[in-house]
């Protein structure tokens, strides 16, 4: 997890334990209200697994075979 992830997830944290709120969890995150909707519901549902970006340590589509 990097930096950004990890800071999503103890907001996520503060959030499950209604120490804060929804509105005041996106605004220390820096995103919209629905995004911070839609991150929540991806927290609950997968765990931490659900903050990571998901297409990470897979190989481009655009990278070049080594001849």
């Amino acid at each position: 997890m990097n930096d950004k992830e990890r800071k999503r997830k103890a907001i996520c944290e503060m959030v499950r334990k209604n120490k804060i709120n929804l509105k005041q969890a996106a605004l220390q995150c820096g995103v919209c209200y629905d995004q911070m909707l839609r991150i929540f519901k991806k927290y609950i549902l997968e765990g931490h697994a659900g903050l990571i970006f998901g297409p990470r340590g897979r190989i481009s589509n655009r990278k070049l075979k080594a001849s």
